[in-house]
């Protein structure tokens, strides 16, 4: 069985820093959208007086850390993991070679002979993971879960909301449809993002979709995260 605890963290440094820590026992893979990307040290160099930065986020000796290098310093990942040492066994690895996009995961992982498939995506204001993954039609066979900060307000989802982007939520319900997922309800319905702004309402704009063979597995919202369990 794996349990995924997934959360957008704002960037809070600290906060990572305490689920790591606070979810070891709990959970095997901490899925992140918008992580930090802090400085951490100066490491030794023979080229740099005064030695190399180091810029990362939080880690811990029982996670692994699985992160795509930014390309320069604008552009920070924006989606990250930690996958714990039990999990070792089924060779998780990063798929750059199928998906190799700032804001999206691709983790592919050997189960009982099968490569299977978790994604996970940061989508903008803009829904620009939505439109990239829309627009490259990949084939990504045994995708078996897929989770997101999709921020699209839309009433397939939200029943308290006009659909406020009804083109990116029909992108995004036929991009699950183009990949054998359905979407997942949770055990009891309640905002996925809660805003710190006065007068505007909380929302569902965080989701999870899952592989049909999973279809009547639930998972269960609290404020600004998601925890999802796989039955294996």
């Amino acid at each position: 069985m794996i349990h995924i605890y997934s959360q957008n963290v704002w960037k809070n440094y600290v906060l990572i820093d305490s689920l790591l820590e606070s979810q070891k026992n709990l959970y095997n893979i901490l899925f992140i959208q918008e992580p930090p990307w802090n400085f951490i040290r100066f490491a030794p160099s023979t080229t740099i007086s005064g030695g190399k930065e180091v810029v990362s986020t939080p880690i811990h000796p029982d996670w692994t850390q699985v992160v795509q290098p930014p390309q320069s310093s604008e552009q920070t990942p924006r989606v990250m993991c930690f996958i714990h040492s039990r999990l070792s066994r089924l060779c998780f690895a990063l798929r750059r070679d199928i998906v190799d996009y700032r804001d999206i995961q691709l983790l592919s992982f050997f189960n009982r002979g099968w490569c299977q498939f978790l994604m996970n995506v940061y989508s903008d204001d803009l829904h620009t993971a939505v439109d990239f993954l829309s627009n490259e039609a990949l084939n990504i066979p045994h995708l078996l879960y897929m989770r997101g900060d999709f921020n699209i307000k839309d009433a397939e989802w939200d029943p308290f909301v006009i659909s406020l982007h009804p083109t990116a939520g029909q992108a995004l319900m036929d991009l699950a449809e183009s990949y054998s997922l359905v979407h997942s309800i949770p055990v009891l319905f309640v905002p996925t993002h809660y805003s710190d702004i006065s007068g505007h309402a909380n929302s569902v704009i965080d989701l999870i979709f899952l592989g049909m063979s999973y279809a009547q597995v639930t998972h269960h919202i609290e404020p600004d995260c998601q925890t999802w369990f796989i039955l294996g």
